[in-house]
This record gives structure tokens, sequence and C-alpha cells, in this order.
């Protein structure tokens, strides 16, 4: 299948003669991607690997020089053939070393005081919200936009920290949840009434000033015909700077008081386009949603990479895994989340599949707000899924505040806690063993209903059952 685009709407009126170029060249490209043996498409599973992801332009090689110039000069290469995915070089870390302690935090969605409390709690800042967790690595898997009124707090908060702890030999790692990526997007459906606040000084005023008045229900007087045209014209002209600077042209149709958050989050140079999708730390992997097998086919260097290009403004689309497929989706998809998980086969078979590409032996993702606080999935196999959303922010659910702990992470003293103001939880307490196959439950039952039903022969010696014959059936039909 090639990524073949449509014509632009100005093509749209070729000839007849090139639109059957078109339709050669498009089965021509269908044609070598269909053989059985493609010579110039590669696929690899490798971490590191580039998988062609569409037809390249040597497959047209089949088609005659002049076929393809005529071709190339009706309709345009790149209308119906596409590049090699471009990774673009950036210093977005993907693999990190085992550490002493580790502290893994769920969705914040803009709330300041669950911020603050579970940091304390968690002996990560002092009295002034300074870094106090020495080495300690703190790990946030996404989702510190949206819902809640102080975004640009928890968002600056965590940056600052992150610097403090680099400076000590300790990190702060903050994650991409689908409320970045959505802020990116310029979609703001869940923004706080007070979240566009804090992040600009004069966009904080115009929305006080707007806030104020509707609320007072006064009327500012009519300004004159030509104050009011140079008031716009400057509205204009500010927007229109905004939106070539971020390379979006929607920009120019929102109100003033949305720049600030526009220039901090929607900006080609915000802070987001530093935070990666996916990590590991020692044997741990960390995501907003959970990382599913075709996610480590991918990469998670390369997804990262790809998506800080994109965010940076160096890439025109999105990864592809990114949000575009929900069912894998590192950031949206709810498999690892939801209730009931331990009887659900294939999630958990998937969970496996993942960490054991990645060598990993428990995973750690959010996304999806937890009733019963911090919990953890075994998976068939052994290895762990712990969900940290707690909905502990105020436009959630108000949930508990708690965080989770690694402590010693490979080592025989490795300790696994959940941790709460008053008192720890340990590990065992919150942890569910995946329910047994139903599948195979029900072969031992039929395997012991013909053991039993079936007559058998003793053995000569020894007086042990002798092998049954293979054409016996038993009398219990199930």
């Amino acid at each position: 299948m090639t990524c073949a685009s449509m014509p632009s709407p100005h093509r749209r009126s070729m000839g007849l003669a090139s639109a059957r170029l078109l339709a050669a060249a498009l089965a021509v490209s269908a044609a070598e991607a269909f053989s059985p043996q493609p010579a110039l498409v590669k696929y690899s599973r490798l971490h590191n690997a580039q998988p062609a992801i569409c037809i390249r332009p040597q497959m047209l090689r089949v088609a005659s020089p002049r076929f393809l110039s005529g071709l190339a000069a009706r309709v345009g290469a790149e209308s119906i053939m596409c590049r090699w995915p471009e990774v673009a070089a950036s210093d977005i870390k993907t693999h990190f070393p085992r550490t002493e302690r580790v502290v893994a935090l769920g969705d914040v969605h803009g709330d300041s005081y669950a911020l603050s409390t579970v940091l304390w709690n968690a002996g990560l800042i002092d009295e002034e919200g300074s870094w106090a967790g020495g080495e300690a690595v703190l790990v946030q898997v996404g989702d510190i936009l949206d819902r809640g009124p102080d975004e640009a707090f928890c968002l600056n908060l965590l940056l600052r920290l992150q610097q403090e702890a680099r400076q000590v030999g300790g990190d702060v790692i903050m994650l991409l949840g689908n409320h970045e990526v959505m802020n990116s997007d310029l979609d703001y459906r869940y923004v706080d009434p007070l979240g566009w606040l804090g992040w600009d000084e004069e966009s904080d005023q115009m929305l006080a000033e707007q806030m104020s008045t509707t609320h007072e229900g006064k009327k500012k007087k009519p300004k004159k015909d030509k104050d009011a045209m140079a008031n716009w014209r400057n509205l204009l002209d500010r927007a229109t700077q905004l939106a070539e600077m971020v390379n979006r042209p929607a920009v120019k149709v929102l109100p003033p008081f949305m720049q600030g958050r526009i220039k901090a989050l929607g900006g080609r140079q915000g802070a987001l386009a530093t935070l990666p999708v996916a990590v590991t730390v020692g044997s741990t992997v960390f995501c907003h949603a959970g990382v599913m097998p075709e996610v480590v086919a991918y990469g998670l260097e390369r997804l990262n990479s790809e998506t800080s290009a994109y965010l940076r403004g160096e890439r025109a689309k999105k990864p592809l895994l990114l949000d575009a497929i929900p069912q894998i989706s590192p950031i949206w998809h709810r498999e690892f989340g939801k209730d009931g998980l331990e009887f659900d086969q294939r999630a958990l078979e998937a969970a496996d599949a993942a960490m054991s590409l990645l060598g990993a032996k428990r995973m750690v993702i959010g996304h999806t707000p937890q009733q019963r606080g911090v919990n953890c999935v075994k998976t068939p196999e052994g290895r762990e899924i712990w969900r940290i959303d707690t909905g502990m922010s105020q436009g959630i659910a108000q949930g508990p505040l708690e965080t989770l702990e690694i402590a010693s992470d490979g080592l025989p003293e490795e300790a696994v806690q959940i941790l709460r103001g008053d008192s720890n939880v340990a590990a065992a307490s919150r942890t569910v063993e995946a329910a047994r196959s139903l599948e195979s439950e029900l072969q031992k039952e039929l395997k012991a209903l013909r053991k039993d039903s079936l007559p058998f022969a003793m053995a000569e010696s020894g007086g042990s059952r002798a092998k049954l014959a293979p054409y016996m059936r038993p009398r219990i039909e199930v």
C-alpha cells in the first residue's frame, strides 16, 4: 500500500491522459509493493531501524524513463511518491541507567496543591519548594496540562526542579501525555477558564480585564471609529506575527488572551519539544498510556526523536504511531489501564511482549484514573503493570495523593511501595495476579475426563499404566 497523496486541487483539471498516467504509476507502485520480493523495500524490527513505510521513487524503475519524465512533468513526483522518514537529530534521552531510587508520579492536570503535596510526601522538595531528593529520579508520566487551574505553575515547578535535580546528580523526567500533544495542536477543549493565566503578563492582563468586565456586567464606552480601527489593526498585526512565529495560520482567529499560552505550548520552541514519549529507567519502562509491541518495533528512540522534531517545527507531520492509531497509541490507548485487566489475556500478552522486547520487568503508566489508587496487575509471565493515575487533580476526581517508589532496582534488596502522606502501602497489597486462562483450564478438565473415563491396560512390569490407544474416545462429550 503506498502513501501516495491525491492530486492537489489545482491539478484536478488535468486531462484524461494525465489521469491515466497517474493511475498507471500507482498501479506500477502497487504491483511492486505487493510482489513477493520487493527489491527496494527494507523492513527491520531492530530497535533503531527505519522501516520503509512507503513506496520509494526507485520502485518505478520498471517503467521507461520517458514515461517517468513525462509523468513527473505533468503531475509532480511528490504527489505520487514519498520519501524515507527522516529522523531528526535531537538530544532527547530515551534510556536511563539504574538508580538507587525512582519515584513515579501520575497525571497532575493543573492541580498545584496535589503536585506539591505528593512531592513533599515523597521527600523530593523542601519547605521552600526546592529540590531535596538528592540523586533520586522523579518520572512524571504526562498530562500536566488541562482540566486544572494551575497548569503554568505545575509545568514551571517541574522544569525548575529538573534543573536543580540535575545539578546534584538527580533528575526529573517529564513525559508527553495526550493533553500535552493536544495543546501543541491548539486543541484547548479541556482548558480550565483559569488555565489561561500564568503564561504571559500581557495575556493575563487582557484576560483579567475581560473576566472582570463580564463579571460586573458593565460595557465599556464605545471608542471612536479611528481608535477602534487602529486597535483592531494592532491586534491583527500581533496575531499575524505570532501565527508566523509558531507556523500556525489558525492563530490569527484566536482571542488575544490565548496568545501567551500559544507561545509557551503551541510555539515551535516551547517546552513540550523537550519531553519524550516513553523512556526506560533501569528495568522499568515508563509511558503515558502504555507501550504496545508495535511501538517497540517502531523504536522508542525513533518515536521520541520524530515527535520532538515535529514539536520543534522540523517535521511536517506527527509520527503515525503517536496518535493516528488509538488502539496502539502510547498516549491514547486504555488497554493497560482499564478495569478487569487481569482477565484480558490479549492485553496482558501484548504487555508481556512489549516488556520482553525491551528487557523490562515492569511498566508504569497513567492516563486512566484508578479509583482504588496506585495498583498493579501481574502478567502471566510475572511482569508488572503499574497504573499510577489516581485522578488526584481537582479537575478529575480529587483522588488519593499517592506516588510509586522503586528502590534498589535490580538488586536483591529491591523494594517497591506506594508513598502516601500518613503511611506507605506495601506493593503486595495493591497487586493482582493475572487470572488463569479459561482455555487452558478447559483443556486440563478435558484431559482429566479422558484419563478417568477411558479403560486402561496395566503394563506387564512395574504395575504402571500403559499408553492408551489413540483411537479410543472418552465416554463423556464436552
